[in-house]
């Protein structure tokens, strides 16, 4: 889709909090619960982080994603947060050009790794991770010891 814009958002404007929860309903279908670890708008506002969404030629958000810096974490790490396509924009590159925006943005503030979590449910994500040149590393954050969670990192 070369049409659709990838632009910088604030986490909690009304559109890309209804798009998150879109992100947190179709968690809850695959694994049965929301979820749990914890968010906030201040996490995604430079220069400590920052939300970036794809929307369409009418302006209709298609997914989302964000870095932010990890608590306490002075060794330049970054955390990719949120990331979602809505289903009917999958396979259409919107998930690629989005981590490609979150990735600049992190190295352009200084960050010098990307952590993540995801589900060993969510195939789609995992492939675009390891596309993407993302590593298994050790299980880290809220879901190190759920045996569904898998962590990736990539040096920026």
């Amino acid at each position: 889709m070369e049409d659709i814009e990838i632009r910088q958002a604030r986490f909690d404007d009304p559109e890309v909090r209804a798009l998150v929860a879109q992100a947190v309903a179709e968690m809850r279908r695959r694994y049965g619960s929301d979820d749990e670890a914890a968010v906030d708008a201040t996490d995604f506002v430079l220069p400590t982080g920052a939300f970036f969404v794809a929307a369409d030629p009418a302006g209709e958000l298609l997914g989302g994603g964000g870095w932010r810096t990890r608590d306490g974490d002075g060794d330049g790490d970054a955390e990719l947060k949120r990331m979602f396509t809505r289903e009917d924009a999958r396979g259409q590159q919107v998930a690629t050009r989005i981590l490609a925006a979150v990735e600049e943005s992190a190295r352009q503030h200084g960050r010098r790794r990307i952590l993540l979590e995801t589900g060993n449910g969510q195939h789609e994500a995992m492939s675009l991770y390891e596309k993407s040149g993302y590593r298994r590393t050790r299980n880290y954050g809220y879901y190190k010891d759920d045996p569904k969670a898998l962590s990736y990192s990539k040096d920026l």
